[in-house]
């Protein structure tokens, strides 16, 4: 996740690819990476994968709120097999 009050700026995208990029490096068998980024109080969510990046459009937090505490749900209860979770790493304290 990345955070931040200013503006969504090439220095946010720039450090969530090098996140991106340092998991697929550790986490051979990981399928893809969601990432979520909130700039001026506007939220993204960033899909990696193995051949590149797909950004959604932004979305204000306060006028969305009901969009934002959804990807939030989902990203805190989904599967670990929903999320792209290397599937040959033990995680503890998650409950597939």
């Amino acid at each position: 996740m990345g955070v931040t009050s200013k503006p969504n700026s090439l220095d946010m995208l720039i450090n969530l690819a090098r996140k991106a990029y340092v998991v697929f490096v550790n986490q051979p068998g990981r399928c893809f990476l969601i990432l979520v980024s909130i700039a001026a109080q506007i939220f993204r969510v960033h899909l990696y994968d193995r051949s590149g990046v797909i950004h959604s459009r932004g979305y204000n937090i306060h006028t969305n709120a009901d969009l934002f505490t959804s990807v939030l749900c989902f990203l805190t209860s989904a599967p670990p097999e929903d999320l792209g979770y290397d599937p040959t790493f033990t995680y503890s304290g998650i409950v597939p």
